[in-house]
């Protein structure tokens, strides 16, 4: 059996796997509701209004809705948080 040990740092003999990691692990099994994941209900997803908003904004603007916007946030949502 090939030694690997020497390819890596000590600290990787300390690392485990991450907490959200074996979560989700469980989560997903069959028959089992997790309310520590946060994997919502599939069948809760608007999935035909998100598709029919984003054909809107493919048709509409699709030049700006597939560019980078800025790094502060859509300039609509922070003026209607702003209004709100």
């Amino acid at each position: 059996m090939f030694d690997d040990r020497p390819l890596f740092s000590r600290d990787v003999q300390y690392m485990q796997q991450s907490a959200i990691r074996k979560m989700a692990k469980h989560s997903s099994q069959p028959g089992v509701i997790s309310f520590s994941a946060g994997a919502p209900n599939p069948a809760t997803f608007p999935a035909k209004e998100i598709l029919q908003v984003t054909l809107e904004i493919l048709a509409s603007d699709s030049h700006n809705a597939l560019q980078y916007g800025s790094t502060l946030g859509f300039s609509g949502l922070i003026e209607a948080v702003v209004d709100f």
